[in-house]
């Protein structure tokens, strides 16, 4: 039949009120959940930072040590 359109792809439907509200409560969840993985992943990096601070400071004040004494490393490092 020539007056017929040809099928044209199916549109998308808008969203109800309630889909919205579900979609934005979603998505306000995982940007709260990401804000709380962050702030507890800074606390893990920030105590790994402080262990190789502390861990080269201890190897200097090992290696002060050594040059005073000449004590092996081993024996150095206990103090």
């Amino acid at each position: 039949m020539p007056d017929e359109k040809p099928s044209s792809p199916k549109k998308h439907e808008e969203l109800t009120y309630t889909e919205k509200v579900w979609h934005t409560v979603g998505i306000v969840a995982i940007v709260a959940i990401l804000i709380l993985i962050a702030r507890v992943a800074f606390g893990v990096l920030l105590m790994a930072l402080a262990g190789c601070l502390i861990s080269v400071y201890f190897h200097g004040l090992g290696d002060v040590i050594q040059r005073k004494t000449k004590w092996s490393r081993q024996a150095r490092l206990l103090f």
